[in-house]
């Protein structure tokens, strides 16, 4: 191929990947404003993203979603979302959930001979996963499966032009092939090679629909939950338009960590999170970042005092109420206190204010220069907006309208005592 002709299809490519990353935050947007449980006679499907290691926040989901009576009549998926989207018509949680708190990335990958090879392979994944979920109980379920994933030429050419896509239910799939084509959706190369079945290669369905929604469509679906792990894949952002209402999207509150690396901890962490994110969706609980009891903290104020908590570092895993929360922030305030040059701060802090810097270079300057903390920079902004008086405004209406969110979260810990 020409070597304008890369660099073309290249800059299409981003293009697209750009315009239907944006088609999917605004339905998450949406999603946040509104999203209501399905009815029980209304036909409702999961899609699952890819994402590899990020696939266990799709565990946290689907268990909220068990809480909360939703009935899953489809489920597919794409690369790590095809496999959970196969356990999922399964049915097994408790079993799912103990496979992936104990995966480690030596279980499912072997980059031993990577480059000699061509990519890596997985190791043992698929015996554990057929030895646990059989195909078998898979096909039999009333829970329709299907995955994406896309088919090489005879030459195997990684010519995209010469690629085919495939959207494969259950019934499309030969007997005994199953987690072949599970497999094969997972094949992300050049992190996997590509997968072979009968003398065909495959490749990750990512690598043309990330979300495959429109197999939802196709099937049917009245309702559609979608779950985006925020990894790299191709949206077909026009199947995400054409659900519109019908659809739900899911997306992590926080960094899930990196896609390639199994550890049990962030395992925890994020399967925690899907749950957790999931029931904020559908109104159990309130909150953004973190989670509190319904109805237990201001909505107009939330966002400052979520901002709050970040700096400090709060457990996001943690249900809290108002109380409980007060009570976290206190505690780690008193020990950051504990620890803080209050004097030093002080004369650092007025300097910088003086110079009439914006708090964006103030905190730059405190953090990476000076010797300070986030947290202790913070405390010393929470104590200027306590000396603040009419005559003197924190430092001018301008530099005031560049403080943003901080200032917001200092205002909100001044007025509830919190420093």
């Amino acid at each position: 191929m020409p070597e304008h002709s890369r660099i073309d299809k290249a800059k299409e490519f981003l293009g697209d990947a750009k315009k239907s990353s944006e088609i999917v935050k605004k339905a998450a947007q949406k999603s946040k404003e509104k999203a209501d449980i399905p009815a029980a006679q209304e036909k409702t499907a999961l899609v699952l993203s890819g994402g590899a290691a990020r696939g266990a926040y799709e565990m946290g989901v689907w268990q909220a979603l068990t809480e909360l009576g939703v009935q899953i009549d489809m489920v597919c998926g794409t690369s790590i979302g095809a496999m959970n989207a196969y356990i999922v018509a399964l049915g097994s949680y408790e079993k799912a959930r103990d496979m992936w708190l104990s995966m480690k990335t030596e279980e499912v990958f072997d980059f031993d001979h990577a480059l000699q090879e061509g990519g890596g392979r997985f190791t043992g994944i698929k015996d554990i996963l057929m030895a646990d979920f059989p195909e078998d109980e898979v096909r039999a379920s009333k829970t329709d499966f299907g995955l994406c994933t896309v088919k090489l030429n005879e030459e195997g050419s990684m010519d995209p032009d010469t690629w085919t896509p495939l959207y494969l239910w259950k019934e499309d799939i030969p007997e005994g092939k199953l987690m072949d084509y599970v497999l094969a959706s997972c094949s992300c190369y050049p992190v996997v090679k590509p997968y072979e079945i009968d003398g065909t290669k495959y490749l990750d369905g990512g690598f043309y629909d990330y979300i495959p929604v429109r197999m939802a469509l196709d099937k049917g679906a009245e309702r559609i939950i979608a779950v985006n792990l925020e990894a790299v894949g191709l949206v077909q952002g026009g199947d995400i338009e054409k659900a519109g209402a019908r659809l739900t999207m899911i997306e992590p509150s926080d960094e899930l960590g990196n896609f390639v690396v199994f550890d049990p901890a962030n395992t925890r962490r994020i399967m925690r999170m899907g749950y957790l994110d999931t029931m904020k969706i559908y109104g159990a609980f309130d909150g953004q970042r973190y989670t509190f009891m319904k109805g237990s903290m201001d909505q107009r104020s939330l966002a400052a005092a979520e901002r709050t908590g970040e700096i400090f570092g709060l457990d996001s895993g943690v249900i809290y109420s108002k109380q409980s929360y007060r009570n976290a922030l206190l505690n780690e305030i008193d020990e950051c206190r504990n620890a803080l040059d209050t004097k030093n701060l002080d004369v650092d802090l007025k300097k910088l204010w003086e110079k009439k810097l914006s708090w964006k270079a103030i905190k730059v300057g405190l953090e990476n220069v000076g010797e300070y903390s986030r947290q202790s920079v913070f405390l010393g902004l929470c104590d200027t907006v306590k000396k603040q008086t009419a005559e003197r405004p924190l430092a001018e209406a301008a530099a005031r309208g560049s403080v943003g969110k901080d200032f917001n979260a200092a205002l909100w810990a001044v007025k509830n005592g919190l420093v």
